[in-house]
């Protein structure tokens, strides 16, 4: 793998890397967490109406062939607007190019990517599912608790989700730590550029993908 940036082309440095993700984490995912929250809401609404108390988190996880359906269906859609660039590429003039030729990435260089990206989200789940279990069974535990809080207070949402968390408080449980697992990994598959010649993750170094200024 080529260790020195194309010529003409200017190295994108890290404060603009962290620049450009922190703009895309502003604009990008507060609206998929509203659209997801939302869908949430609907689905729990929905399972309630019929008698129901939906577990949401299990509803939610798909089989090993409906995720390969949603990734190769993801790679169709990818593959074309590859040379895309996001928000924060675009504000702060960033593009990413093939680190051998310096010219637009190839199908190539997306395909190793995302495979890479696959394959690591794999071995993260799979190194973080004894903690995750241990969480999912105390949560469990405490699913006849909340789900007599929300019959108690069905006509006022502010009080449910007060007494929720007081659920939660007297359990000593965060639902905000199921978030942990997706930290860890972001930090610890980003945290490489530190040490990389060319600003690289690992990933992106085995898909020969380089980030530079315009």
């Amino acid at each position: 793998m080529p260790k020195t940036v194309p010529a003409g082309l200017k190295l994108a440095s890290r404060r603009r890397r962290l620049g450009a993700a922190l703009i895309d984490t502003v604009v990008v995912v507060p609206p998929v967490i509203a659209a997801f929250g939302g869908v949430v809401v609907l689905y729990v609404r929905w399972g309630r109406g019929r008698g129901a108390e939906p577990d949401v988190l299990r509803s939610f996880t798909m089989s090993g062939r409906w995720q390969a359906l949603v990734w190769v269906a993801f790679e169709l859609a990818r593959v074309p607007a590859r040379n895309r660039r996001s928000p924060g590429y675009r504000a702060l003039g960033l593009r990413r190019v093939d680190v051998g030729t310096g010219e637009a990435l190839s199908v190539r260089n997306v395909v190793i990517y995302d495979l890479a990206t696959l394959a690591t989200g794999q071995a993260r789940r799979r190194l973080m599912q004894p903690w995750l279990t241990r969480q999912q069974r105390r949560l469990d535990a405490l699913r006849p608790e909340l789900a007599e809080v929300g019959r108690a207070q069905s006509g006022d949402p502010s009080t449910e989700r007060q007494a929720s968390r007081e659920v939660f408080a007297r359990h000593q449980i965060n639902p905000a730590s199921s978030c942990v697992p997706a930290i860890l990994g972001v930090a610890i598959t980003q945290a490489p550029v530190l040490w990389s010649p060319l600003n690289q993750t690992p990933v992106e170094r085995l898909a020969g993908i380089l980030v530079v200024q315009n």
